[in-house]
């Protein structure tokens, strides 16, 4: 593995954190998450895998639906 590979692993065991590697070499998409890396993702993979790990940290705020953004008129 590559210096950023090894980086997004070690980040993540000092982090609550989600890190997504783009090989310069040769475009593979990577994502550290808990120590682990998960290798050899597509745009489905990725997106699928970041919602999975996401999805569980919305909650509602004060600031939510002050801004309407993206809304139809």
């Amino acid at each position: 593995l590559g210096t950023r590979h090894r980086a997004a692993v070690g980040i993540t065991e000092q982090s609550d954190c989600v890190v997504v590697v783009v090989s310069e070499e040769t475009g593979v998409i990577s994502v550290a998450v808990q120590r682990q890396l998960t290798r050899n993702l597509d745009e489905k993979s990725l997106r699928e895998l970041l919602l999975k790990l996401t999805e569980g940290n919305r909650r509602p705020g004060p600031v939510r639906g002050l801004f309407n953004w993206g809304a139809s008129s």
